[in-house]
C-alpha cells in the first residue's frame, strides 16, 4: 500500500518544481517587456540583459554623467531585484537621448537595507530641506545602522504626497530583515525578506491603506511559491479614489478584456469619472483572473476610498464599507472563483458614501 502514497509524492514534487521554472521564465519575459519599453519611452539607445531578476544594462554612452542618469532612470522599474550597470564610457558616443531634448523624469528614491545593518539611499534628492528630513527618518528608523547616501541632487521638488509614499514605504522596509522600497511617481515598489511573525497579508494591507492617492503598491517578497511567482506577473487595481472618481490600473488579460472592463466602469459610473492605465499581458492568465476584477469593478462603488486588487492567486480588499456590503461582496468574490483577503476592509454600521 504504500507503493502508491511514494508515486503521488513524486509526482506531485515534479509537479511543484516544474512549476517554478515555468513562473521564473513568466517573471523574466515580463521583465524584459518593461525594461525595453522604460528604455524606448525615454530615447536611451541601450538594451537590458535579463536574468531572473537581476539586469544588466549594456551599450556604450558618451560619459558617466550620463550613465548614471540612465541607471537612476532605470532601477525603479518594477521587478528589478539588483540592477548592475554595464555601461562603457566613450567620448566619441552619441549621446543616448533622442535628439538631445530633455526628458521629463519623475523623482525615484530606493532604500536598501542589508542583513548586516547597512541602508543605502540612491536616486534623486531635491536641494534643501527634504534631503535632510528623509535622512533623519532613516536615521530614527534603523538607529543601529550604518547610513550610506549615494542621492544625486536634482532640481525642482517632488511635492507633499512623493514625501508621504516615501515615509510610508521607509515605515514599512523597517518590518523587513533585509530588503529594498523605491518610490516613483505613482508607485512604491517595496521586495526582500519578511522579519519572522510577520503576515504578509497584513503588512499588504498596512502599506496599502496607509499610502496616499494615487499611489499604489507592488510587492516581491522572497518565496518558492509558484503562484506568488505567477503573482507577481500580473496584477489590476480598481479603485474608488477620495473626490470619486474610479481609477483602473494594471495588466488586463487582452485587448478585448481591456476593452471590456472600461466600458463596464463606463456604464457603471458615468465616463467622466473613470480612468483606466491598462497594459496588455505578456503571457495567458486564467479566467477567473477577469471574472474578479468585473466582480471587483462592479462593487468598488460601495466602498469608501476602496481599492480592489486583483492577481492571478488572489483578491485583495481595501477601504471601508457596511459589515452586510462586506459579506455580500465576500460572497460575489467566491462565486467567481476568487480567493478573498479582506483584512485591509473596515466594517462599520454605516457605509460611509
Amino acid at each position: 500500500m504504500k507503493t502508491p502514497i511514494v508515486v503521488g509524492c513524486l509526482l506531485f514534487a515534479a509537479v511543484a518544481v516544474a512549476a517554478v521554472p515555468r513562473g521564473a521564465r513568466r517573471v523574466e519575459a515580463d521583465l524584459a517587456q518593461r525594461m525595453e519599453v522604460a528604455l524606448q519611452q525615454a530615447g536611451i539607445r541601450a538594451r537590458a540583459r535579463v536574468d531572473g531578476r537581476e539586469v544588466t544594462i549594456l551599450g556604450t554612452v558618451a560619459d558617466r554623467t550620463t550613465s548614471d542618469r540612465i541607471e537612476r532612470l532605470l532601477e525603479d522599474v518594477w521587478g528589478v531585484r539588483s540592477l548592475h550597470n554595464g555601461l562603457k564610457i566613450d567620448g566619441s558616443a552619441p549621446a543616448p537621448m533622442a535628439a538631445a531634448a530633455p526628458v521629463s523624469v519623475p523623482f525615484r528614491v530606493a532604500v536598501g537595507r542589508t542583513a548586516d545593518g547597512v541602508v543605502t539611499l540612491s536616486g534623486d534628492a531635491p536641494a534643501g530641506d527634504a534631503r535632510r528630513r528623509w535622512l533623519e527618518q532613516v536615521g530614527g528608523l534603523f538607529p543601529e545602522s550604518r547610513v550610506e547616501d549615494r542621492m544625486v541632487t536634482r532640481a525642482g521638488a517632488p511635492g507633499e504626497t512623493f514625501e508621504l509614499a516615501l515615509a510610508e514605504g521607509l515605515r514599512a522596509l523597517a518590518e523587513l530583515d533585509e530588503g529594498r522600497v523605491s518610490v516613483g511617481s505613482a508607485k512604491v515598489w517595496i521586495g526582500g525578506s519578511l522579519a519572522a511573525g510577520t503576515s504578509e497579508t497584513d503588512f499588504r494591507a498596512r502599506l496599502e491603506s496607509a499610502l496616499p492617492q494615487p499611489y499604489g503598491a507592488a510587492f516581491d517578497f522572497d518565496s518558492d511559491d509558484p503562484a506568488l511567482a505567477a503573482e507577481s506577473v500580473a496584477r489590476a487595481v480598481v479603485a474608488r479614489t477620495r473626490d470619486d472618481r474610479i481609477v483602473l490600473r494594471g495588466v488586463a488579460p487582452g485587448a478585448g478584456a481591456r476593452d471590456q472592463w472600461m466600458r463596464e466602469a463606463a456604464q457603471l459610473y458615468g465616463e467622466q469619472r473613470v480612468e483606466g492605465d491598462l497594459q496588455l499581458a505578456s503571457g495567458e492568465l486564467a479566467d477567473e483572473y477577469g471574472a474578479c476584477l468585473l466582480v471587483g469593478l462592479r462593487w468598488v462603488g460601495e466602498i469608501f476610498s476602496g481599492r480592489i486588487e486583483v492577481t492571478p492567486g488572489m483578491v485583495r480588499v481595501a477601504g471601508q464599507t457596511s459589515a452586510e456590503q462586506a459579506t455580500r461582496l465576500e460572497r460575489d468574490l467566491r462565486a467567481a472563483g476568487c480567493r478573498v483577503d479582506l483584512a485591509g476592509l473596515t466594517r462599520s454600521e454605516v457605509a460611509r458614501r
